[in-house]
């Protein structure tokens, strides 16, 4: 079944439990990307198109990340960091604003 392969002749049974073998008696699960750590390797990131499954029981490097963008980043850190700080400016932009706003209001009602 798709996901799988066949094991090797040696890990098959001899005799299926029932009279249509079942995937797991005879078929080992193929190994998929989002179980491996790209950045364990270094520079790397997950590939933008990773296989749905892997060439094997287990995936490699190769199969399933690319080296990260030039600079060292690993991944969109640097893109969340730059979001994170403009979020930032905006709210205390807002904030200044309504600050500002209230003591115009105040001082043109006699209350500053």
């Amino acid at each position: 079944p798709s996901g799988h392969e066949l094991k090797a002749a040696a890990e098959q049974p001899q005799f299926c439990q029932t009279d249509v073998c079942m995937p797991e008696e005879c078929c080992a699960p193929l190994g998929v990307c989002s179980l491996l750590d790209c950045g364990a390797a270094g520079a790397y990131v997950v590939a933008k198109a990773p296989p749905e499954f892997c060439s094997g029981g287990s995936c490699t490097y190769d199969e399933c990340c690319e080296p990260a963008p030039s600079g060292g980043d690993s991944g969109d850190s640097g893109a969340l960091i730059a979001a994170s700080v403009v979020i930032a400016i905006i709210f205390a932009g807002i904030g200044g604003i309504a600050f500002g706003f209230r003591d115009r209001i105040s001082a043109y009602w006699g209350q500053a």
